[in-house]
């Protein structure tokens, strides 16, 4: 005779899942009035669809945003959007503030006023929190000698 291990959780499959989440669906659907209508479908998301995303178009304010967000996740200053951590790396942040500068000094001439503007305002933001994270830095730094001296 076999006996079961209490230590060992027990696992409860239930394969109708699938289908008492359509039925609730569809319930749910006729309380709020809303039939399944062929237009929705096609205004679902491509992935929902069995389909590749469509990915936003690229231009050079979208890319220079993306470097800026970047940055700016290497400071400290916002959370990763993929872990929710705060990362630290000032040498990949310092290097993505740079690349955002060669890309405004390579590209001056070709942008138009909106375009400056957007990369001289991300540049600046930039440059003031990198400030700040240095000047922190050093204040920490201070901190852990005055104390280690003091001791």
């Amino acid at each position: 005779m076999s006996q079961d291990n209490p230590a060992k959780p027990k696992i409860i499959v239930d394969s109708d899942w699938k289908a008492q989440a359509e039925r609730e669906k569809e319930q749910l659907s006729a309380k709020l009035g809303e039939d399944k209508k062929p237009e929705r479908a096609a205004q679902a998301p491509a992935a929902d669809q069995g389909q590749a995303p469509q990915m936003p178009k690229a231009d050079f304010l979208t890319h220079c945003a993306s470097v800026a967000t970047q940055a700016m996740i290497f400071m400290g200053a916002i959370r990763h959007p993929m872990t929710n951590e705060v990362e630290f790396d000032p040498i990949q942040a310092r290097y993505l503030i740079d690349t955002l500068q060669m890309l405004k000094d390579k590209t001056r001439g070709n942008l138009d006023a909106k375009e400056t503007q957007a990369v001289d305002d991300m540049l600046g933001e930039l440059k003031m929190v990198w400030v700040q994270v240095i000047q922190e830095l050093q204040r920490q730094q201070a901190a852990a000698i005055s104390k280690g001296t003091k001791a």
